[in-house]
């Protein structure tokens, strides 16, 4: 066939593959916000197979039923390209909108001008008002003796409102309606306008002692027509009667030496409180009981007042060497009447002697897929003694945890890690094939390191290779009055695109939901592309008064197949009526000797109440503030924290590259305890690391035929560092697909490289005797493993080279028509290439190909 008329073949060929593409196919999502009498329109525009443009979107301000093409909008969005399962986010602003109420409606593709697969998703509504919009902002109650004071600030975030009134309902187990009688009217005559809002006060005098929740109810005679009705209840609970609370004790070891120290305080009291004691246990393996007696010290507290709290201190000597828990626990006979037990007892962890043995741990590896490519990173810390050298080990998939006896799949060799430092491994896998994996890591993986735990050494992460990856990137509750809104964010980190994902919103759950619990609310997210996010949103009416653990879960009816099914959950804790924790970092600071660096962070609980357990997040390195969702570079686990109570955690960073940086601390990382306050709880410091490192590259590697056959390669070894580079070894690897596993992975021929200032270069030869054929050799500065450097990542290079036969004297080589003639008849020579026009239908055939590849991936 010639050339011209394959070249028609190809031309076909292409047009036949543009039809065989799927048609389009448009969705289209509406959410609407009102503040006052402007209202901003949201509109999502989806496509999910090949990409068309431009695509028009209308927006309808007030419709009865759906629009269709002829329908004129009253706003109209031009998209220039739409599909490959992307999405453009749209919005407009309108001002100056009438009061009333109102559907809006969105289509894409308004001009009909596509053929889609499905003309039934193109079109989306949203209901909203523009009305005044009254709520109860702020209500507090504060107790003195037997005296209440109630504050309630009510706010308008709609239009103008008319006279109203606010009702105060002194004890309610449920929130009030427009029918309850309150048991105090406070009065807005004048009414709010826009934005606008005011604080009303009431006092209370010879309240009973007991436990109460009261609630404030704005427009309590429903005398205006509001936007929204379901915010406009508050609730808040107190005490009136004395209570006594301890908060976490600390303890100090000097030696045999133990010095402990407790705060006892009063919260609420009618009166003073009369004398009681405070027993101390230097350890007990469970919390001491009400009646609990043996306590091993105890104090006695004459008297304490409200809202004081007093310091105990006592010293223990001649402590015996070993891990103790101790406890405090205020009133242990509990002869006091309060309004609550469950906050005497507090508990603090401590050693006595000196640690002489390591104890090695792992963070949960983290996995990052790029087409096939898989790197995986975990970072491996020494919580004992300093540890000689061990190895890191990890397995690219099993179903159970390894063994020493188990093979690893790669291998990271640790030279020493001192104690209470860290050091992060990463390894990039090439060419993985799609599917679910769960890859495991584990410390010490020869065994050769004997440890104060060895059931610490392993973890694990679930992993897909081609399959999207669901993740509730972040979830949230604000709470006004007795509703609750709910956001959450929703993300693939895969690398396929997802069918439809269901969300479910589960707004008060203990435990986990599982694909057979029925959620509260559901929102479906269309097809998300890998990398892509999308928000969903729920609202409860009226949440009762309490504690809540709410959760949201991708894909709740487990119809996507993923790589890892354990990160669809997130839970966010939050109070309605109730007071709550306000956790602050209260101080960072960071230290630099060398590359060593130590982070020293403080973190409290402000507020009234204690915290359930939480994550501390610490970023080495970051220009903003982190944000839910952003992962730590290294995370600590902290329980609960009690009202007034501080935590103080420290991380060495070992192998700092030089630098200047600024670091972040985030209190409760894993953003799933509800605040009074969610502003302050990140902490910066900016900081120096000044160290001398030397880093050795291999800046060229290259391969020709050697006298008598095999190859000399040529490699050129520099110190870029600006440290002297002690003496070493060059590795050679003759014949490698991939490039080698490390220093664990042996060389074929090892060079001996001597010492490098800074600045300085060496070439070495390395002579490879071997048979004619093709080959890809690899070599590996500091072959040995013998320097620590800066940068671990820029040592190795390879090299493809072929050897042949020699061609006998005086052949010119293949045969010598056209443009392809050349064989010189040296050893590492190339055969000579075929000129002409199969040259030209290889080339047009590539093309070919390349084509096809790109209308596929279109």
């Amino acid at each position: 066939m010639s050339v011209r008329a394959t070249a028609l073949v190809v031309c076909l060929a292409l047009a036949g593959a543009r039809e065989a593409r799927a048609a389009s196919d448009f969705t289209v999502t509406l959410s609407v916000s009102v503040s006052g009498t402007t209202v901003t329109y949201t509109a999502t525009a989806c496509g999910s197979a090949k990409k068309e443009g431009p695509v028009s979107v209308g927006l309808y301000y007030n419709l009865a039923a759906a629009p269709s093409c002829a329908t004129p909008a009253d706003h109209e969005w031009s998209v220039p390209q739409l599909g490959g399962g992307t999405c453009d986010v749209l919005t407009h602003v309108r001002s100056n909108v009438p009061v009333g109420s109102y559907t809006a409606w969105a289509l894409v593709d308004r001009a009909c001008a596509f053929v889609e697969a499905s003309e039934g998703n193109n079109t989306a509504s949203w209901v909203y008002k523009v009305q005044p919009d009254l709520s109860i902002s702020s209500f507090t109650a504060s107790v003195s003796g037997t005296q209440v004071t109630y504050a309630i600030t009510v706010g308008n975030s709609g239009v103008a409102s008319g006279p109203f009134s606010v009702g105060l309902y002194f004890n309610r187990a449920t929130a009030p309606s427009c029918s309850t009688t309150p048991d105090q009217v406070l009065d807005v005559p004048a009414g709010l306008a826009q934005g606008q809002s005011t604080t009303l006060s009431h006092v209370r005098s010879g309240v009973p002692v007991g436990s109460y929740t009261a609630w404030a109810l704005a427009d309590q005679g429903c005398a205006v027509s509001e936007g929204s009705e379901t915010n406009n209840a508050s609730s808040r609970a107190y005490d009136l009667g004395p209570n006594i609370y301890v908060l976490t004790p600390t303890v100090t070891v000097a030696g045999s030496t133990v010095s402990y120290s407790v705060s006892v305080c009063a919260n609420y009291s009618s009166e003073n409180l009369g004398s009681f004691n405070v027993g101390l246990w230097y350890h007990a393996a469970a919390a001491p009981a009400c009646g609990a007696t043996g306590a091993d010290h105890t104090w006695t507290v004459a008297s304490l007042n409200k809202g004081v709290c007093t310091t105990l201190t006592h010293s223990r000597t001649a402590a015996p060497a070993g891990s103790y828990t101790a406890w405090v626990f205020a009133d242990p006979g509990c002869s006091l009447a309060e309004t609550r037990e469950t906050d005497n007892v507090r508990s603090r962890a401590y050693t006595v002697g000196a640690v002489t043995t390591p104890d090695l741990t792992l963070s949960s590896p983290t996995v990052t897929v790029t087409g096939s490519d898989v790197t995986y990173k975990v970072t491996v810390c020494n919580q004992g003694a300093a540890a000689g050298a061990f190895s890191v080990g990890l397995v690219y998939h099993a179903t159970a945890a390894p063994t020493c006896a188990s093979a690893p799949s790669h291998t990271w060799p640790i030279a020493s890690l001192g104690s209470t430092l860290c050091q992060t491994l990463t390894h990039t896998r090439t060419g993985v094939a799609a599917g679910a994996y769960k890859a495991w890591a584990l410390a010490d993986s020869g065994c050769a390191v004997s440890e104060v735990s060895e059931t610490n050494n392993t973890t694990s992460v679930d992993y897909g290779v081609g399959q999207p990856e669901l993740v509730v990137q972040s979830f949230s509750a604000a709470v006004s009055g007795s509703q609750v809104s709910y956001t959450g964010q929703v993300c693939n980190s895969g690398t396929a695109i997802t069918s439809p994902v269901s969300v479910g919103i589960y707004f008060d759950r203990p435990a986990a939901p599982t694909c057979s619990d029925a959620p509260d609310a559901t929102e479906t997210v269309n097809g998300l592309a890998a990398g892509a996010c999308a928000l969903v949103s729920a609202s409860q009416p009226a949440a009762g008064i309490g504690n809540h653990k709410a959760w949201a879960f991708a894909d709740n009816l487990c119809q996507i197949v993923e790589g890892n099914e354990t990160n669809n959950l997130r839970s966010y804790d939050f109070g309605v009526g109730v007071d709550q924790p306000d956790l602050r970092v209260s101080s960072l600071s960071v230290t630099s000797t060398g590359s060593l660096t130590t982070y020293l962070v403080t973190v409290c609980n402000a507020g009234a109440v204690a915290s359930s357990a939480l994550e501390l997040g610490l970023y080495y390195s970051r220009s903003a503030a982190p944000s839910c969702g952003d992962n730590p570079d290294w995370v600590a686990s902290l329980g609960a924290l009690a009202p007034g109570d501080c935590e103080t955690r420290t991380h060495t960073r070992s192998n700092t590259p030089a630098g200047s940086y600024k670091a972040w601390a985030f209190v409760d990382a894993g953003c799933a305890v509800g605040e009074g306050d969610e502003t302050n709880n990140t902490a910066s410091q900016g900081y120096t690391v000044a160290v001398d490192a030397l880093d050795l590259v291999l800046v060229a590697l290259t391969a020709q035929s050697a006298p008598g056959g095999g190859a000399v390669l040529l490699a050129t070894v520099c110190n870029v560092g600006s440290a002297r580079a002690g003496a070493t070894a060059t590795a050679l690897y003759g014949q490698r697909a991939a490039a080698p596993a490390g220093c664990s992975d042996p060389p074929d021929q090892k060079v001996s490289l001597g010492p490098l200032e800074p600045g300085q270069c060496v070439n070495q030869s390395l002579i490879r005797k071997a048979a004619p054929g093709s080959y890809k050799a690899w070599v590996q500065a500091d072959g040995e493993c013998a320097l620590s450097e800066s940068d671990e990542s820029n040592n190795v290079l390879s090299v493809d080279y072929t050897l042949t036969p020699p061609l006998p004297a005086g052949d010119g080589g293949a045969d010598g028509g056209g443009e392809g003639g050349g064989g010189s008849g040296c050893a590492c020579g190339v055969a000579g290439e075929p000129g002409g026009g199969l040259l030209g239908l290889l080339l047009l055939l590539l093309v070919l190909r390349r084509q096809i590849r790109f209308l596929a991936e279109s």
